[in-house]
């Protein structure tokens, strides 16, 4: 494919959701461009990288330049600007939001519904699964009913999480394996995971990320990925008394000169904050973009998930980091914490303490308390018997927060930076914290636990719900098909479309939509050959 030819589809964005679009266009035969701001890192460095993580070096997180400003900055950390994306150091857990996610509100008052259900997202899911590879048990009364099984059986729970359990089944609290994108047996012609602890940076592969997958479809011949692109604007044309079309995406490939991209079809697959920056760049509040562009939702309804994670102390050994990632979680209270007036939450139990050896021995050092053989002593002892559990907690839907853009701080290209306006909990995200806390407190107090503590996050890595969607153009910016209101060929892909947030991490909603959005786009381009 020539990168100066007109191509059926022009992706914005190269992580989960550009990933999973690109794959599945390419299966349908279509010629894919894919532009992503960020670099392209070597599948061959994995090992360097992992040696990097060892030292609390993040590979993937180059170092923050003029181009990546938010105002006032919202754990900026946590987005990797590459090909592959955020899912390049994601924590890998692929749960499935519930039923009552896509009803809140017929259900219990409170958000809004989605224009579809879950029954729409099922088959999407499941093929979101088989295509990442997840590993987990299949069947809980309190989780999701799903039509076929997990591809890969789950990880045995680990010995802190077995230990653990033994609270769980006093309280009467059911614990259930937790599904991850890893693989539990090989795997697509990866391999299976063999315990490194070094799960951001996985040397094997046995750890599902989106640059694998990109990888693949290239080699169809049907998918051109250009790193390094940065998309500046989305260039419009009024083709009808209130329909506009996409022409064109303006972009800058590192050198001091802007070009355009030509395409049938665009879809606008950036992380939640930056394909919201682009919209407002491109002239979505404009009287003359088309209808959900103007309805001056774009921005509005910006969340994340909140967490809090409780630490303790046990007598007994507990071997945390010996495996990077949770085993183990209960939904048990996701709907009756909603019933008891507060949001729904799930609970993972931890196999990484929350405050590392280096930290606890950072700690020891500020404070005088100990040096040397007696500093490693006290290290040993106070993290080799601790047990951690975090709670995710859901977050409702508050027009208020918001993107922006602040005019008055440019890019190093002189473009307005995203502006985070972010109120992180009202009355029931703070008795839904509340509530997980003392249910922590509780398991840890009934294994006779010491030293409890917690380390509260306002928030967590997840954001959502910018471009929101919604059958209304005057209340949501793309229709359940993810196309944008009076833009015929403009689609929106990602955790920004979301209506509601749950309790769960978006990334397997994010690919089932992708998926879902693929179908949609061949049958817009089949009826769009037909008219012509």
């Amino acid at each position: 494919m020539n990168s100066s030819e007109q191509v059926d589809v022009c992706i914005i964005g190269a992580g989960v959701a550009g990933a999973m679009a690109a794959s599945r266009l390419a299966q349908q035969g279509f010629q894919v461009l894919v532009l992503e701001a960020g670099p392209r890192h070597d599948l061959a460095k994995r090992y360097d990288y992992m040696r990097q993580n060892l030292y609390d070096i993040d590979p993937w997180i180059s170092e923050k330049s003029d181009s990546e400003i938010y105002s006032p900055e919202l754990q900026r950390w946590v987005r990797v600007n590459a090909v592959g994306g955020s899912g390049l150091h994601w924590g890998a857990n692929v749960d499935r939001l519930h039923e009552s996610d896509f009803e809140l509100r017929s259900r219990y008052g409170i958000g809004f519904d989605w224009p579809m259900r879950y029954k729409d997202l099922e088959p999407y899911y499941t093929q979101a699964e088989k295509l990442i590879g997840v590993a987990g048990q299949d069947a809980y009364p309190w989780t999701p009913w799903r039509t076929e099984n997990y591809p890969m059986p789950p990880f045995p729970f680990s010995y802190s999480d077995q230990i653990l359990k033994t609270a769980f089944d006093r309280r009467e609290i059911p614990l259930h394996h937790n599904p991850v994108a890893r693989n539990s047996v090989p795997y697509n012609g990866r391999s299976h995971c063999m315990s490194f602890a070094m799960c951001d940076t996985c040397p094997i592969f046995a750890k599902w990320t989106p640059d694998l997958l990109i990888v693949e479809a290239e080699k169809t011949g049907k998918v051109l990925v250009k790193p390094n692109t940065r998309v500046t604007r989305i260039n419009y044309n009024k083709t009808g008394a209130a329909v506009e079309s996409v022409t064109a995406a303006t972009f800058i490939d590192g050198r001091p000169q802007y070009k355009d991209y030509h395409a049938r079809m665009f879809v606008l697959a950036a992380h939640a904050i930056e394909s919201t920056r682009l919209l407002l760049l491109s002239g979505a509040t404009a009287e003359s973009r088309g209808i959900g562009l103007k309805s001056g939702f774009v921005g509005k309804y910006f969340a994340t998930h909140l967490s809090v994670t409780m630490g303790a102390e046990l007598k007994e050994k507990t071997y945390l980091e010996r495996v990077g990632f949770a085993t183990a979680q209960s939904q048990y209270f996701y709907e009756s914490s909603r019933k008891d007036g507060g949001n729904a939450f799930v609970l993972y139990l931890r196999n990484r303490y929350i405050e590392p050896p280096f930290e606890l021995a950072t700690k020891e050092l500020k404070e005088r308390i100990s040096w040397g053989n007696e500093l490693r002593t006290q290290v040993q002892k106070r993290f080799g018997n601790t047990v951690a559990i975090q709670a995710l907690v859901e977050q409702l839907p508050y027009e208020e927060n918001q993107i922006s853009l602040d005019k008055s701080i440019g890019d190093d290209l002189g473009l307005s930076v995203p502006k985070v306006t972010y109120v992180a909990k009202k009355e029931r995200e703070s008795r839904a914290l509340e509530n997980a806390s003392a249910i922590i407190r509780q398991l840890f107090l009934t294994l006779g636990a010491k030293n409890i503590r917690s380390r509260i996050t306002s928030v967590a890595t997840h954001h959502m719900g910018t471009c929101r969607m919604g059958d209304d153009p005057r209340s949501s910016v793309v229709d359940q098909d993810l196309k944008v209101h009076g833009v015929d060929n403009l689609f929106v892909v990602g955790g920004s479309v979301f209506r509601t947030f749950g309790a769960i991490g978006p990334t397997l909603t994010i690919a089932a939509l992708a998926l879902r959005l693929a179908d949609k786009i061949r049958i817009n381009m089949a009826g769009s050959a037909r008219a012509n």
